[in-house]
């Protein structure tokens, strides 16, 4: 029986960059979901199950990565979540429950190695 491909979620209001972060995650071997603010994120979680990881971009409308945050930790998931922003909020993010934190703009395969140790983390 093969092992189940682990699962990112990848929350972010740029379509295109939603899109290149997937499509780069796909060809990685994730099984690769979307969302593009942070309602639809937590309905999709609902949907699919908790992910391995989450890619989570900190400023959106709707729902905020900020409030992403909240509503995880209440609910008590203990899923990790990079999230990702252009501000400078990265102490601060990570005391609000993300699990880490990149900088926009930031390099794929700095992405895509942090979304690689959080799976692992997580298997």
């Amino acid at each position: 029986m093969p092992c189940e491909r682990p699962s990112v979620l990848v929350v972010d209001d740029d379509a295109e960059l939603r899109n290149v972060i997937s499509e780069l995650l796909r060809n990685e071997g994730y099984d690769v979901h979307t969302a593009n603010d942070g309602r639809e994120a937590l309905d999709r979680l609902k949907m699919i199950g908790d992910a391995s990881v989450v890619v989570l971009d900190m400023t959106m409308p709707v729902m905020c990565g900020w409030d992403v945050l909240a509503a995880l930790t209440e609910r008590g998931a203990t899923l990790p979540v990079l999230a990702v922003s252009a501000a400078a909020v990265g102490a601060h993010v990570l005391r609000s429950g993300a699990t880490s934190f990149l900088r926009k703009p930031m390099h794929l395969d700095e992405l895509v190695q942090e979304v690689d140790r959080l799976a692992a983390q997580a298997a």
